[in-house]
């Protein structure tokens, strides 16, 4: 590596950077105490594959790991997460932790980072700043289904709770409740009201704006409009069919033209 710096910035070549983000950044690092600070931007989608899925995905990664106060009290490594477009550290943590070849046999490199940090006594932090970073993480269906079915399981069990076992059985089983989360309310809401069962209605209509609420609500973190809620049944469908793949795939990993194999 020719940096010599400091501190150490990592960032993904697609992102775009506002003139401040690094500056705030650093002063952030160092006003809360952290080892590593990463930042979550503004995901640009620009097609209704991307409006549909990626709020759904991002209420998933909110409510497993929530707010940067959780972050940085958390007990156990698997509580913490890093996200990769974007996160800053120190050279002297870098070097003891063996730079990236401490995460290079894991698909989530920017989760398994954050854990090794943590591992190593660090505190891992991140910032909510839609408009000092944003990028745009897939260009359509294909490559949204490739992406996260890359991540979803070979990287997501890391953060399963329980040991090897569990995630090996039974994340994979409780990944798949998520869509269904999404799905099951709109599709009670249809049987209810084809059916005209009451006590189903009223369920499904409660579980459906549940779901239309959280996507709203991640909508408008992201600096969208909360309308594109209207999209949730689409990407939990979407989603769906991701983590099937995933699940069925497990291990094997293809991406950019490469197969191969995650710890």
């Amino acid at each position: 590596m020719q940096a010599t710096g400091d501190l150490l910035l990592f960032t993904d070549a697609d992102t775009r950077h506002a003139p401040e983000l690094i500056v705030r950044m650093v002063n952030l690092r160092t006003q809360r105490g952290v080892e590593l600070m990463s930042v979550a931007g503004r995901q640009d989608m620009e097609t209704i594959w991307e409006q549909a899925v990626q709020p759904s995905v991002f209420t998933l990664l909110m409510a497993r790991y929530g707010g940067a106060a959780q972050l940085e009290h958390a007990t156990h490594p698997r509580d913490v997460v890093a996200n990769g477009q974007c996160f800053l550290l120190s050279r002297t943590m870098y070097d003891r932790l063996g730079g990236h070849a401490c995460v290079r046999r894991y698909v989530a490199e920017d989760l398994m980072m954050a854990q090794q940090v943590f591992l190593a006594g660090g505190i891992v932090s991140m910032g909510l700043g839609p408009d000092q970073l944003r990028t745009r993480m897939y260009d359509g269906l294909g490559p949204l289904m490739r992406g996260w079915g890359k991540n979803i399981v070979a990287g997501g069990r890391h953060a399963m709770w329980g040991g090897p076992l569990a995630r090996r059985l039974v994340y994979p089983l409780l990944l798949l409740t998520f869509p269904l989360a999404i799905l099951l309310p709109f599709v009670g809401l249809v049987s209810g009201a084809l059916v005209q069962h009451a006590a189903l209605l009223a369920w499904s209509s409660v579980a459906s704006l549940a779901v239309l609420l959280a996507a709203a609500l991640s909508n408008r973190i992201n600096g969208d409009p909360a309308w594109r809620a209207i999209y949730a049944p689409l990407g939990g469908l979407v989603l769906l069919v991701i983590c099937v793949q995933a699940v069925l795939r497990g291990d094997r990993v293809e991406w950019k033209g490469r197969a191969y194999r995650s710890d």
